[in-house]
């Protein structure tokens, strides 16, 4: 039976190797080139996790992931890939980590559009644009002949590509 430590930390795209201490104890390690590395069974149980060495912030704390809090008076950074979007607008104001791009597909039954959230780096804000109630997500037909519709993000928040 495989190690589920071990598996684990392969699956999540990560290098593994066992390391040796100076007692001779073995155990294992997951880790990735420029970035922390955790032990096995701390990634395992969720207690650790392999993020970019150089984006500590001054108070060492590591990058958030898509949901947690960030900025605050700690100025708590976000994965790549993700943006703190704030919950205000003062100096130390906090806020969750989301995607950069979080756009959809959706149809009103006749024609298609994009929704959802686009960060615009230069000015630091996001761009929304909610679906109305009559919105469903947009499901290709098979049969549907053509290049198909895509979202993607620009600074003015989600567009379609056609």
């Amino acid at each position: 039976m495989a190690n589920p430590a071990a598996t684990n930390c392969i699956d999540k795209g990560y290098d593994y190797s066992i390391r040796t201490d100076e007692n001779g104890s073995q155990y294992g390690v997951c880790y990735k080139e420029g970035y922390t590395e955790c032990d096995e069974w701390a990634l395992y149980r969720g207690e650790c996790e392999v993020v970019i060495k150089e984006e500590r912030n001054a108070t060492g704390i590591p990058p958030r992931s898509e949901g947690q809090f960030c900025g605050g008076i700690a100025a708590i950074r976000c994965q790549e890939g993700l943006a703190c979007k704030l919950e205000a607008t003062y100096p130390d104001a906090g806020g969750s980590c989301v995607k950069e791009c979080d756009c959809s597909l959706m149809t009103n039954g006749t024609d298609v559009a994009c929704f959802g959230c686009a960060y615009d780096n230069e000015t630091g804000s996001f761009n929304c644009r909610n679906a109305t109630s009559d919105q469903t997500p947009y499901v290709r037909d098979p049969n549907e002949i053509g290049i198909p519709y895509a979202c993607y993000c620009d600074k003015g928040g989600c567009a379609l590509a056609q």
